[in-house]
């Protein structure tokens, strides 16, 4: 059963108010002008809500919307989700988005500007690859040896680029020349040149194994000891005798 009520406005009018079944109060002002009916716009100057507010369409806001709760944008169809524009009509390096970890909103933690640019005070992780269109780089604004880009797995670091022009590397380095990639490895405190037929990353596991020189050499001077003792030859006096490490003599320098 509903209860149908009469009010009168200050101007006289006659106004029916009914209360529904479940306690709800319907005023119809159809027939009464500046009054709110229903469909209409409402503007407000300040409202205070303790409950939910449902709104079928827009809400156009000319100053700030303040929460102490989250703003929470479900979707049930998957497509919606924030959208900020710029309706300026020209390019702006204004932020779009701004993050801030102090309650005064200075420094800010994360920028996001309406022309693209992105600003974070921390660190970037992504499980997934990143992929730049443009040109990467890196500026800490010093010149030592302290590392501008490195990269780690689980047994640590494995490369690494330093700010002062210097890198390290953990694994093999492959370096390319015209037509040709040579692989750099080192043997006996030698660093060698290897010219190599496979590309590819994961082929470097398959190269051959590098030629100990310097014991190979140790061999070969240790058969002409063998040799020269076996013919009772002993090094004539006054010979240079090669170490392996200095650089070769000639006649003409012994002179």
């Amino acid at each position: 059963m509903t209860l149908t009520l009469y009010g009168v406005t200050s101007d006289g009018t006659s106004v029916p108010i009914e209360v529904t079944d479940d306690g709800k109060l319907v005023v119809d002002t159809s027939g009464v002008s500046d009054y709110v009916k229903q469909g209409d716009d409402v503007e407000f100057g300040t409202g205070d809500f303790d409950g939910n507010i449902d709104v079928d369409g827009k809400i156009t806001a000319g100053g700030r919307i303040q929460t102490s709760a989250d703003i929470y944008l479900p979707s049930s169809s998957g497509s919606g989700g924030l959208a900020i524009y710029n309706n300026s009509g020209t390019s702006s390096s204004k932020n779009a988005i701004a993050i801030s970890d102090i309650g005064g909103g200075t420094p800010k933690s994360i920028e996001l500007t309406y022309d693209g640019d992105a600003k974070f005070k921390g660190g970037v992780s992504a499980d997934g690859p990143l992929t730049i269109g443009g040109v990467a780089s890196v500026d800490r604004g010093v010149d030592d040896d302290s590392a501008a880009y490195y990269v780690q797995n689980s047994s640590g670091v494995v490369s690494r680029l330093n700010c002062n022009g210097s890198a390290t590397f953990t694994g093999d380095v492959v370096i390319g020349s015209k037509n040709s990639t040579w692989l750099i490895r080192e043997s006996n405190g030698v660093a060698m040149l290897i010219e190599q037929t496979r590309r590819g990353a994961r082929e470097l596991r398959e190269f051959e194994k590098v030629r100990d020189l310097p014991n190979e050499l140790d061999l070969v001077e240790a058969a002409l000891n063998e040799v020269m003792s076996r013919l009772k030859m002993v090094p004539p006096a006054g010979w240079p005798v090669w170490d392996g490490q200095s650089e070769v003599t000639t006649d003409n320098d012994i002179a």
